[in-house]
């Protein structure tokens, strides 16, 4: 009878963990060239959905709004430049333009982005 219920408790909790770790980590195809030459087109990044400790200098996601041109609401990456209270100025590494930094609230960005050495040509 305790094995049973050892078994149980172990398969439940190993059920957790991987659901857990499942709904944690994103892993998006980066598009575009603004992130140059820290992301390149193509190239796999991890997200980390849980991780909403951001400060100055990380590689943050976020879902473009529904309302782009150039998009079907994809999610892009930034770098955070300044962080005030619950507001982020995220800009781009290629840095072609300054129209190119926007402003979000934390509720906005999805989480960091971790890089990933796989490319996908």
């Amino acid at each position: 009878m305790k094995r049973l219920i050892l078994y149980s408790l172990s398969s439940i909790l190993g059920v957790c963990l991987g659901v857990l770790f499942h709904c944690s980590f994103m892993l998006v195809e980066a598009d575009g060239c603004l992130m140059l030459p820290t992301i390149e087109p193509g190239q796999n990044v991890i997200v980390c959905l849980l991780d909403k400790n951001i400060e100055e200098g990380d590689l943050v996601a976020y879902k473009t709004p529904y309302y782009t041109l150039d998009g079907e609401g994809n999610i892009v990456f930034r770098r955070v430049t300044r962080v005030q209270q619950e507001k982020f100025l995220l800009t781009c590494d290629a840095q072609m333009t300054e129209e190119q930094s926007i402003e979000l609230s934390k509720d906005e960005l999805l989480g960091k982005a971790v890089l990933l050495g796989i490319y996908r040509r």
